[in-house]
C-alpha cells in the first residue's frame, strides 16, 4: 500500500500496512482510514517499538484512551520517555482518573525538568479540578522556570500561568 494521508498539515507515508515512520502528531483521517491501517498493522507487529508508540498516539487522538494506555504500557517495555508519559497522563485525564494523570504528568516533568509543557499540563489538571493551591504552586514554578529558548508556546504557557495567578489574587478577599 503506497499512499500519503494528509491531515492537519501532517503527512504520513505508508510503505506497507506493518511499517510506518514516526511523526510527532499523528491523527486519524476523517474517514477512519488511518486507524484501520494501524489496527491491521498492529496484529502483525514487526517488533519496532516506535510502531507501538505511534499506534498508542493514534488511539489517543481517536479517543480510545483505554486502548491507547494498553499499547503505551507495552511501549514502556522497550522505551519510556517524556512523550510516552504525557500520552499516558492525557489518557488518564480523559478517563477522569485525575490521580493517575497527575502521577504521569509529574513523571514526564521530572524526566526533562526544563520542559514547560508537562508542567503546564499538570497546572491545567489542577486548575480544572479546583485544586487551586496546587495550581498556584505550579503556576509559580512555571513563571520562575528559566527560559532557554523563546517560543510562542512558552510565551502562551507563561502568560496563562501569570493570568491565573492574577485572577486568583484578585479573587482573594481583602481584609
Amino acid at each position: 500500500m503506497n499512499a500519503a494521508i494528509i491531515e492537519r498539515n501532517w503527512v504520513v507515508e505508508w510503505f506497507d500496512e506493518r511499517q510506518c515512520y514516526h511523526m510527532p502528531s499523528l491523527t486519524m483521517a476523517p474517514d477512519g482510514t488511518l486507524l484501520a491501517v494501524w489496527n491491521g498493522g498492529f496484529l502483525q507487529w514487526n517488533g519496532d517499538p516506535m510502531f507501538l508508540y505511534n499506534y498508542g498516539a493514534v488511539l489517543n487522538h481517536a479517543g480510545d484512551y483505554s486502548g491507547s494506555n494498553a499499547v503505551m504500557f507495552q511501549c514502556t517495555d522497550y522505551f519510556n520517555d517524556y512523550d510516552v508519559q504525557r500520552i499516558i497522563a492525557d489518557n488518564y485525564d480523559n478517563m477522569n482518573n485525575q490521580e493517575k494523570a497527575e502521577e504521569h504528568y509529574i513523571i514526564a516533568s521530572r524526566m526533562i525538568p526544563n520542559r514547560f509543557v508537562p508542567l503546564y499540563q499538570l497546572f491545567r489538571l489542577y486548575e480544572k479540578n479546583g485544586r487551586t493551591n496546587e495550581a498556584m504552586r505550579t503556576a509559580k514554578a512555571i513563571i520562575e522556570m528559566p527560559v532557554k529558548v523563546q517560543s510562542k508556546v512558552v510565551e502562551r504557557i507563561r502568560s496563562a500561568a501569570k493570568a491565573f495567578l492574577s485572577e486568583t489574587d484578585a479573587e482573594k478577599p481583602t481584609e
